[in-house]
């Protein structure tokens, strides 16, 4: 049906939106465990989680550790999601 002006809305139905947001969610579930492990992976390349050295652990933010955290994390999303969508 048209609207007011004459045009015709495409409009997806409610089991297309479905499958979307499924789709979405399948991604993103396969994402989190990569996402994590490479979060825990650069801390531990940057020493701060040197297990059995008897160090302390810092207590304040390394801008530069969180801004290579989030990059490792969002690299891991991008290869997880990748192998999703070609698997489907």
């Amino acid at each position: 049906m048209g609207d007011r002006h004459g045009r015709f809305r495409a409009r997806r139905t409610i089991s297309e939106q479905i499958e979307t947001a499924e789709a979405q969610i399948d991604r993103l579930q396969a994402a989190i465990p990569d996402m994590i492990a490479a979060g825990i992976r650069v801390l531990v390349e940057s020493g701060v989680l040197d297990h059995g050295a008897g160090r302390k652990h810092p207590t304040g933010a390394d801008e530069a550790l969180v801004t290579d955290i989030y990059r490792a994390m969002v690299q891991a999303r991008g290869d997880a999601t990748d192998d999703v969508v070609k698997r489907a």
